[in-house]
């Protein structure tokens, strides 16, 4: 996993689906808080700007979503602020 993580092409996705449960699978909401805290922060397999990339302007160019997934005059306000020493995924089953 690490080795095909560290690729530049790699980006991250959730394959959590909006089903019919009230109960959603907790990649539903825990998906990037996990990749950047595990691969960036605690084992340092990528930098953390790197990660950010992967979950932001890799999947939205992969996906046509124009001026979304970085920060630019112009571009949309798609931003995220966190504390990286508090960054955890908390998504559990029985709370997503």
């Amino acid at each position: 996993m690490e080795k095909v993580i560290k690729k530049d092409y790699i980006n991250i996705v959730s394959d959590s689906l909006y089903g019919d449960s009230d109960v959603p699978h907790p990649r539903k909401y825990g998906t990037f808080a996990k990749f950047i805290a595990e691969y960036a922060i605690d084992k340092k397999t990528i930098s953390l700007t790197s990660a950010i990339k992967k979950c932001t302007y890799l999947p939205a160019t992969r996906m046509s979503l124009m001026n979304r997934g970085y920060i630019a005059d112009g571009a949309c306000a798609d931003i995220l602020i966190f504390n990286r020493d508090k960054l955890k995924d908390n998504a559990t089953y029985g709370e997503p």
